[in-house]
């Protein structure tokens, strides 16, 4: 699972910079600029993993366990994963009366919650918190990468309306959907985290 959410990262990355990117215009990034852009992905990558898998996907899973729900690590996935998607609703760079920028709207949250039961997979089957942070940081990076490495400057992922940027994001959904769902069924499986 891991090594697919790293390929649609890179991906992504590169339709990006190769789509909307190239319209900035190549500015090399400083040694400043690139050692906030590491910390940037890194530090996103352990506190949304830290908050949203380790608290509250473990939480709900706990929770759901004691009380002898059924399938409480996929109901767990489902909630936590409902929340983070929800959360990643924010930065409108565009107006939102145009369609594009509404499908992005629409769009962003159903992406991050896909990503979240990944990520949720992730953490359920190997047990390893650290494993999830780690995939989350590399995927925020390698799809910022070739984007940041042309321009000096993080791209805007959230709603733009750009439609190179909408066809990303679309994307991204589709290639999640295989990811998540196997995921899914890992979650289902399982009676409780490893």
């Amino acid at each position: 699972m891991c090594a697919g959410v790293l390929a649609i990262a890179l991906a992504a990355g590169f339709a990006t910079a190769g789509l909307a990117g190239a319209a900035a215009g190549i500015r090399p990034p400083g040694s400043e600029d690139i050692a906030l852009f590491l910390i940037l992905c890194l530090l996103t990558g352990v506190f949304e993993e830290a908050l949203f898998r380790g608290v509250l996907f473990r939480s709900f899973a706990e929770s759901l366990e004691r009380a002898g729900t059924c399938r409480p690590l996929l109901v767990a996935a489902a909630a936590s994963a409902a929340i983070f998607g929800i959360l990643h609703v924010s930065g409108t760079a565009a107006p939102l009366a145009d369609a594009v920028s509404l499908v992005q709207l629409a769009g962003k949250p159903v992406q991050a919650a896909l990503f979240g039961i990944i990520m949720a997979g992730v953490y359920a089957q190997s047990g390893n918190l650290w494993l999830a942070a780690g995939a989350h940081a590399a995927f925020n990076a390698l799809s910022e990468l070739p984007s940041f490495a042309t321009s000096g400057q993080l791209v805007e992922t959230y709603v733009t309306g750009s439609p190179a940027d909408l066809a990303v994001l679309l994307g991204t959904i589709a290639l999640f959907v295989p990811l998540a769902a196997a995921a899914l069924r890992g979650l289902a499986r399982a009676d409780r985290l490893a």
